[in-house]
């Protein structure tokens, strides 16, 4: 298991993990304000950028690649009172992670700065198409006589 520790002091969005093995199995968000609350995004994000140039534009150029943002909220705007800690689990963490990268923004409600902390805990996903050698399955060869089938 793998674990992402944050200090988030910026309104802007966050990157947590990306596409790949790691899904995360639980993440905490914890108001570490003395007076302030705050609003949280937790939201999935994808950009897809697709090449349809066919031919030559104007000026010798080709036609321009064509770019898709995807995003998709896991909560978004949920408040979280002063020195309080939001808990996300796995089951509400279920995603394509081969697929979208996770984000997450705070909103500073007040005006008064983000002091926030995360920590997300990661866990390897196996994506091979053979099962690892201790699946529990076993084969063995056989001696001694047929019985007659």
């Amino acid at each position: 298991m793998s674990h992402i520790y944050k200090n988030i002091t910026t309104t802007d969005a966050t990157f947590l993990t990306g596409r790949g093995k790691l899904t995360p199995t639980k993440i905490c968000i914890v108001n570490t304000s003395a007076s302030y609350k705050y609003s949280v995004d937790l939201y999935l994000y994808k950009k897809t950028m697709t090449d349809s140039r066919r031919e030559i534009g104007d000026q010798g150029n080709w036609d321009a690649l064509t770019t898709e943002e995807t995003t998709y909220y896991i909560i978004k705007t949920v408040q979280i009172p002063v020195g309080a800690t939001l808990k996300l689990e796995k089951k509400d963490l279920l995603y394509d992670f081969k697929t979208y990268s996770l984000y997450l923004k705070v909103n500073d409600i007040t005006g008064s700065g983000v002091t926030v902390d995360v920590s997300v805990d990661l866990e390897l996903i196996n994506t091979s198409p053979y099962p690892s050698s201790n699946s529990g399955s076993s084969m063995s060869s056989g001696s001694g006589t047929s019985s007659g089938y």
